[in-house]
């Protein structure tokens, strides 16, 4: 949604579908409950992982063949899928190839909810490296904005480290790989800066937003 000057809000009755990016750690699960509380439909790529390596999930199996150590009857153990695939390059691509197109099969069924069957209720989906895998012309295609999230370096790799089975040298591999998000400030609609306290970043969620939530925000 654009107002007269052009500038443009979220709006979680616009039938809007947002794309929410950025690097480990950078506070993207916190903004994407943010939106959630103002009464945005919500989902993350992570999420959707999960379902899909549940052991009714499509992914199972496929995931099951390459990594058999990590099967258990509730699904996939991620840990030590992590363990297998890391520092190992074409494995991890194998994994990829497996993942990534279920994850965006399950994701554009959402999208085509929001947009077309009567859900007038906007969608913001998480999704970790957007601007690495899509050209801008996808982006603006697929989506009606992009929230980027940003903090120092320092505070990144703080949270990112104080994760479950996580390592300074898994940690290093994976801010390599995603490379420098602040390039990416330009080309986004919203950017929130999570570096300072939960509730700074929630009112520059909040400001983003259009005057139905202000008139009908739960607060925080």
């Amino acid at each position: 949604m654009k107002t007269t000057s052009g500038q443009k809000f979220l709006s979680p009755k616009g039938k809007q579908v947002i794309a929410l990016t950025g690097g480990i750690g950078s506070g993207k699960s916190f903004v994407l409950k943010c939106l959630a509380k103002l009464g945005f439909n919500t989902i993350s790529a992570d999420d959707i992982v999960h379902k899909l390596l549940r052991a009714d999930g499509a992914a199972y199996d496929l995931v099951g063949k390459i990594a058999p150590e990590a099967i258990t009857k509730e699904g996939i153990d991620r840990n030590l899928l992590g363990i297998k695939v890391f520092g190992n390059k074409g494995l991890l691509a194998e994994l990829e190839g497996i993942l990534h197109p279920l994850v965006q099969e399950y994701a554009e069924k959402e999208i085509s909810k929001a947009r077309w069957q009567g859900n007038r209720q906007s969608l913001i989906y998480e999704v970790p490296l957007l601007f690495q895998t899509n050209q801008l012309a996808v982006i603006k295609d697929r989506y009606d904005g992009v929230i980027l999230t940003l903090c120092p370096p320092n505070k990144q790799v703080s949270r990112a480290i104080a994760r479950n089975n996580m390592t300074a040298a898994k940690l290093s591999a994976i801010i390599e790989a995603q490379g420098d998000y602040w390039q990416y400030a330009k080309l986004s609609d919203w950017v929130v800066y999570t570096g300072a306290t939960e509730l700074s970043t929630y009112r520059q969620v909040f400001g983003f937003c259009d005057e139905w939530i202000k008139r009908n925000s739960f607060g925080y």
